[in-house]
């Protein structure tokens, strides 16, 4: 397939191009206002992208700067910003510039543009496969992952192919603690992560298996090809995932234990001795599959059931939690009694999880003792709303909104309308559904807590009702932090007639936040009604984004807790605007006391939210810097609602995530305490962070 790529190459459109400099000295020639020296110049590019405006075409224009790193922050940030106006300089710099670190960045922005890529565009892509730099192939073959549409699967898989056939890589061993060291299998690598993608969105991944393993055996024991057999969730490659969970490295032994709970097999019985391997990744892998099962009705069988139930008494507390939560979906019959004992735990995501898993052991007994429940701890009811809300019982939802929906304290209210969104939306898909449900959402949308607000909001956009009441409270809504009205815009151009969603849109064009006004002006374009772009995001003073791109040295930062201390270095190169509002929270002291509300075992810890139920923020956004990093583990990541949306919470990724690259910008990775890292349980505090710049000591 790829042979004809030097002719897909010949036949794509040629843009225009203005003169290039004679050298690099020379910039007399370039388009524009009066010519600014090359620090300026990127300084300008960094505003730029911080406004998500082309500035009259000078953005565009830099793709031909004389200076390598102008055109190549140039190319990043339009890609950054993702409109389709973006296209065509971005090709032109992938197939024409002279630089290789211009072309790869070129091709990773062409992965990052939010519409479907034309098809000049994908072929420009495929050509680059040819590339004579390993970089621009591998970006390219992620691009194509990302954006290649319906051809997407075939070209990937053809590629991946060749590299079998070439090099293949077949003996890859590597630390996922690892970060940007390059390697000679990176296009292989980031070609496997592209199927991946490909299945998430729907696609056709082409002939994935033939890249992972032949005669039903595994090309390598690599944790890349273990997640990525997970990740297409494909019976046919069970043979595959059960060598990756024979596997004695951890990482891929979880892996491949995932990878046949993928793939709607009756598999419990092999993966029930995982229950009791010596790895904590290893056996809460193991306890996920088990449940999913379960809730898939397939049989698990009364063994492995008795293990999970052991597991409520394993020395460390994620098993114990993990057992909790598999026995939402297993029944045991010594359960009842042991999840009352620990109904009294102290801990509050303990006592949520005895709670909800005793609803398939004894459900009158759980709704007696639902009937008298009270719990003085905020962080408990917000825990115990949470997770009644997953079963899909008329009776929860008659409980939520009787009790959590009338608590006195916002943030349990806020996660009970949250709820009765989703449980409402599974009720009614089996054919039970209520008015009083839309009435109570219609009601919150009048909440002093624009936080409460939103999630009301959310939930009717979910149930696709009260989109009038939705428009008159946006229009109403006068607070600072614009997560309601992002909220409400969204469930309103959800619903309803073509001509009042236009109209609504139209009217967020003014919206006094950044992201509310891109959401308006992404609905309109798509509808084909774009009209005049919003106004700019907001932006610093030049000297700040020069202060940004000169940092001396990448910043450290400690985060300090009562297990340890995290010390991670920061991507100020990267993501400058993200790091250096990172910085000065930190310095500020918002951090001070915080709490990592969100623990995911073998998956992220997340901290930053003053409220603790993972709604909160500064009160601003700032916007994404998605890069071309890895999520490793130990690596970084803002959290986010929709693009530009990120603030103060982040995310510390506890094992290799690739389905989050490109998505959410990565700003930071872990360099010494990856041992406290694995101790964090929910609810820990952050008692303070230091910052180390180079130039101001840390506190």
């Amino acid at each position: 397939m790829l042979a004809g790529a030097c002719v897909l190459l010949a036949a794509a459109p040629v843009f225009a191009q203005p003169p290039a400099p004679e050298s690099s000295s020379d910039v007399r020639q370039l388009p524009g206002p009066p010519v600014l020296p090359t620090p300026e110049r990127l300084a300008r590019v960094l505003s730029l992208e911080d406004a998500r405006s082309f500035g009259d075409g000078w953005l565009r224009d830099r793709v031909y700067d004389p200076d390598p790193e102008v055109r190549r922050r140039a190319v990043l940030a339009l890609g950054r910003i993702g409109r389709p106006e973006a296209v065509e300089p971005l090709v032109a710099a992938l197939a024409g510039d002279e630089a290789g670190a211009v072309r790869s960045t070129a091709a990773f922005a062409l992965g990052i543009v939010e519409d479907p890529l034309p098809p000049e565009a994908v072929s420009a892509l495929e050509a680059a496969l040819l590339d004579g730099s390993s970089r621009v192939r591998e970006k390219a073959i992620e691009a194509i992952g990302r954006r290649g549409g319906e051809r997407a699967g075939e070209i990937v898989a053809g590629r991946l192919a060749e590299l079998v056939g070439v090099s293949g890589y077949s003996d890859r061993r590597e630390d996922v603690e690892a970060f940007r060291r390059r390697t000679s299998w990176d296009e292989a690598r980031l070609g496997l992560f592209a199927l991946a993608r490909i299945r998430d969105d729907g696609g056709d991944p082409g002939d994935a298996g033939s890249a992972l393993g032949r005669g039903g055996s595994p090309r390598t024991l690599w944790w890349v090809s273990a997640w990525t057999a997970a990740r297409l969730r494909n019976p046919d490659l069970v043979s595959l995932h059960r060598a990756y969970a024979g596997s004695p490295d951890p990482v891929i032994r979880a892996l491949g234990v995932r990878g046949l709970g993928s793939t709607g097999l009756p598999v419990a019985e092999g993966i029930a001795p995982e229950l009791n391997h010596p790895s904590d990744t290893v056996r809460i892998e193991a306890i996920r599959v088990i449940r999913a099962l379960a809730a898939a009705d397939l049989p698990v069988g009364a063994t492995t059931g008795a293990r999970l139930f052991e597991a409520l008494d394993d020395a460390v507390p994620a098993i114990r939690r993990e057992a909790l939560r598999g026995l939402g979906d297993v029944r045991h019959p010594e359960a009842t009694q042991a999840l009352i004992r620990r109904m009294q735990s102290s801990d509050p995501e303990v006592r949520a999880g005895a709670m909800r898993a005793l609803y398939p052991q004894d459900q009158e007994g759980f709704f007696l003792l639902l009937s008298g429940w009270s719990d003085r701890d905020p962080a408990g009811r917000i825990a115990m709303t949470r997770r009644l809300s997953e079963i899909p019982d008329p009776r929860i939802r008659s409980y939520l909104l009787r009790n959590p929906l009338t608590d006195g304290d916002s943030r349990v209210r806020a996660v009970a309308l949250a709820g009765l969104g989703e449980l409402e939306e599974t009720l009614r898909s089996a054919g039970d559904e209520t008015p009083e449900v839309a009435a109570a959402l219609i009601r919150h949308l009048g909440a002093d807590d624009p936080y409460e607000r939103a999630a009301a909001a959310a939930a009717l956009g979910r149930l696709e009702t009260g989109a009038e009441s939705l428009r008159q409270s946006y229009g109403a809504d006068s607070a600072r932090v614009p997560d309601f009205r992002l909220a409400a815009l969204r469930a309103g151009l959800a619903q309803g007639p073509e001509n009042d969603r236009i109209e609504f849109a139209r009217e967020a064009l003014g919206d006094p936040a950044w992201p509310v006004r891109r959401e308006a002006h992404a609905f309109l374009r798509r509808s084909g009604n774009s009209g005049e772009d919003p106004a700019p995001a907001e932006t610093l003073e030049t000297a700040d984004y020069r202060a940004m791109l000169e940092a001396p040295f990448s910043p450290l930062a400690w985060i300090e807790t009562a297990r340890g201390t995290i010390e991670i270095e920061l991507f100020i190169g990267d993501a400058p605007r993200t790091v250096s509002n990172f910085m000065r929270l930190a310095r500020e002291g918002f951090y001070d006391g915080l709490r990592f509300h969100r623990v995911v075992p073998n998956f992220v810890l997340q901290a930053g939210d003053p409220r603790g139920d993972s709604s909160g923020g500064p009160g601003y956004t700032i916007r994404c810097e998605v890069g071309e990093g890895f999520y490793m583990r130990g690596s970084v990541g803002m959290a986010l609602d929709g693009k530009d949306t990120g603030g103060s919470q982040f995310f510390i990724t506890l094992l290799p995530q690739p389905h989050l690259n490109g998505r959410y910008t990565l700003f930071g990775h872990v360099r010494d305490g990856f041992a406290v890292l694995d101790q964090i349980e929910p609810g820990d505090r952050i008692r303070r962070i230091r910052i180390w710049d180079g130039v101001t000591p840390p506190e």
